[in-house]
């Protein structure tokens, strides 16, 4: 019965007592062992209201912030996600769904989008939600100077505007049909207009105590615009750089959920009473990247060669153990329905990657790779592509360096590093952060002309033919030309004590929206 459905929800969360459903399910004719059947299931998956869930990372930096628009790394993902709303949000499989905008539409071209908000939503500084504080929060994204990364999504807007107290309006200078969905990045999260306090938002958690690098305590919102969310009273995150000792906390009770787990410790959580392992299958990868705007790399043939050094078979079964699929050297994963399984695959052909070293007079080069623990897989996978690099003769030096401080230091900065990248919600996002011509996360420095005018048709076309051919074309470019060497599409894994429930992971960045929904039945 639907009436019994509304109810049930009801009482999860927490708007009807267990006394109030008792009758109402009475009220429907409905026998005492029925009614009592019916409480006893619902209660079973009742959330638990209340208690302390900590999060552990697997990297920390000085350089933590609070402010969205300079989000980094997944320990500020999930603190954001936690303190704040964006327009839109999107679900597990990728679909866009309202969050502070209820509603939205677009012109016919699509290059003139409405967003209608939601009434009645405070931020945590007790100041209501209006439309100008929308306007605020994206236009900040334009300040290069201090945003990191998300300013290539909406680079094609030219104009925001508060049409009413709960309605925007922005208007475009090209098509762009995944305005919606990109909007639901952490980048875009909406702060009040001319705020200069961390951690003030709509979200369901607001900030206690932040020390960078070391921790942050967060506090549940008992004004959250979410009926019956969030369950716990109190979310603590903070790192813990090595995989083993993150474990460890996990199985000692010091944390209840943990972050970036390697495939070697998979035999491990499986086999420990009291810690799950979570595995979600993703477009992420740790991959190659080598700058192509410093020698060697800016020779095509130099990074035709270090893909070719490469058993990618091999590769995943000995780093990733029947957690990852093959990678061909463009990160469009077969998670995303643009994803071209049509193109050649990359096979391993040392003899070849030779020859074209030898052209250069690198055959004698020693290549010197830099990996971390902030990329899953990344030290093993290092030390596999320099064993298959050695049966070739070719000469790889793996250097170790700290999670902490890498992206500071490595990324962007040496020439030849395993970085990781979390998957992005669109195939054209996922292109736009890393490859296109001067964007801010471009790791490799590469650009190509007719990619950056594909990826900018492909944003405004309605025709899915058209636009899988354009998408297909690019990843084309990247395989043949491009500055990464993507192995592997990761699952992404993580860990949880078996008391908490509610674990709701995503493939884009899998522990964003636990602190939300997660709850402890302890």
């Amino acid at each position: 019965m639907k009436e019994v459905d509304v109810y049930t929800r009801q009482l999860k969360e927490g708007t009807l007592s267990r006394r109030q459903f008792s009758k109402l399910i009475a009220g429907l004719g409905l026998g005492a062992a029925a009614a009592g059947s019916i409480l006893s299931s619902a209660y079973a998956q009742t959330p638990k209201k209340g208690g302390q869930l900590r999060m552990v990372f697997h990297n920390a930096s000085q350089q933590e912030t609070f402010d969205p628009i300079k989000r980094f790394s997944r320990l500020m993902a999930h603190r954001d996600r936690a303190a704040y709303n964006c327009l839109t949000d999107f679900t597990p499989d990728l679909k866009v769904i309202p969050a502070l905008a209820e509603s939205w539409e677009s012109n016919d071209t699509a290059d003139e989008w409405t967003f209608h908000l939601r009434k009645g939503v405070e931020f945590h500084n007790g100041k209501s939600l209006h439309a100008k504080d929308v306007v605020y929060s994206i236009n900040r994204i334009y300040n290069k100077e201090e945003a990191r990364g998300g300013t290539v999504f909406v680079e094609h807007v030219t104009d925001i505007t508060a049409v009413d107290q709960h309605t925007v309006r922005f208007k475009l200078n090209t098509p762009d049909v995944d305005l919606p969905t990109v909007l639901a990045l952490l980048w875009f999260a909406i702060i009040p207009e001319g705020n200069t306090d961390e951690g003030v938002g709509t979200g369901a958690f607001k900030l206690k105590e932040f020390e960078p690098a070391v921790s942050a305590t967060m506090v549940r919102n008992e004004n959250y615009w979410k009926s019956g969310y969030p369950h716990v009273d109190e979310v603590v995150s903070f790192s813990i750089p090595d995989p083993i000792a993150r474990l460890n906390a996990l199985i000692a009770g010091e944390a209840e959920v943990i972050a970036q787990m390697t495939p070697t410790l998979i035999d491990k959580i499986n086999s420990t009473n009291g810690v799950e392992l979570l595995s979600t299958p993703s477009g992420y990868r740790t991959a190659g990247v080598m700058r192509v705007d410093v020698a060697p790399f800016n020779e095509p043939d130099v990074r035709e060669a270090m893909k070719l050094l490469i058993d990618r078979e091999t590769y995943n079964k000995i780093v990733y153990k029947g957690q990852s699929l093959v990678g061909n050297d463009h990160p469009i994963a077969p998670i995303y329905p643009e994803h071209c399984a049509d193109l050649p695959a990359r096979e391993y052909d040392p003899e070849k990657a030779i020859g074209l070293l030898k052209k250069h007079g690198l055959d004698k080069h020693a290549f010197e790779l830099f990996a971390s623990e902030v990329g899953i897989g990344a030290i093993e996978g290092a030390q596999v592509w320099t064993q298959m690099a050695s049966k070739a003769g070719v000469n790889f030096k793996t250097t170790k360096v700290p999670s902490d401080g890498f992206w500071d230091a490595i990324w962007r900065v040496k020439p030849f590093i395993m970085s990781q990248w979390n998957m992005r919600p669109t195939a054209n996002s996922q292109l736009a952060i890393a490859f296109k011509s001067g964007a801010s996360w471009n790791d490799t420095f590469w650009g190509n002309e007719r990619f950056d005018s594909l990826l900018l048709a492909s944003k405004g076309e309605k025709d899915e033919a058209l636009r899988k051919e354009m998408y297909c074309d690019m990843q084309q470019i990247l395989r043949d030309d491009g500055g990464q060497v993507i192995m592997s599409f990761v699952s992404i894994l993580s860990a949880a004590r078996s008391e908490v429930k509610n674990v709701v992971t995503n493939p884009v960045s899998a522990l964003e929206w636990v602190a939300e929904n997660a709850w402890l039945d302890s």
